[in-house]
């Protein structure tokens, strides 16, 4: 089973997830006056700093269009989406959109969607499904998969 996950621009992807040909990323894009900047990995921030600071108009942003998340679905039976938040911005609902048209077209894909509540750099948002005949037995699945990380114990401590 072939599998994605696809995030807007403010998931920063490293070299080597770009490469995995797992994750994508579907930028969000920046206009400053008549110029419209892509906020993907070419994304250079000191030069935009230096066009808004010259530029006597507020910069603007402006959502993927869904057909853009619909490009990145091919391939995978199974896709995560994550998403600034529809509170925050339009991405989520243009994903929501080309979430609902290609499940039209392929009802086999399972496609999830996550909304990120708050924006802020540096924050790590994941999320983990594993299946077993007891919650205690998925917990120890999911724990012995990822052991170096920060998984939140999904059950009440049981040592009390």
């Amino acid at each position: 089973m072939a599998y994605k996950i696809i995030a807007d621009s403010c998931m920063e992807l490293t070299d080597d997830m770009r490469k995995s040909g797992v994750f994508t990323n579907v930028p969000l894009q920046l206009h400053i006056g008549d110029e419209t900047i892509i906020d993907d990995e070419t994304f250079d921030q000191i030069s935009f700093l230096e066009k808004m600071n010259g530029s006597p108009e507020c910069p603007k942003s402006s959502c993927p269009a869904p057909e853009a998340f619909e490009q990145t679905f091919e391939g995978a039976d199974e896709i995560f989406v994550v998403s600034i938040s529809s509170q925050l911005s339009g991405t989520y609902n243009s994903a929501k959109l080309a979430m609902m048209d290609y499940q039209d077209q392929h009802p086999e894909v399972k496609i999830h969607l996550y909304g990120k509540r708050t924006a802020r750099n540096g924050r790590k948002m994941g999320h983990l499904t594993a299946l077993a005949d007891t919650p205690a037995a998925a917990e120890q699945l999911a724990l012995a998969r990822f052991p170096e990380s920060s998984i939140s114990r999904l059950l009440p401590d049981q040592s009390e």
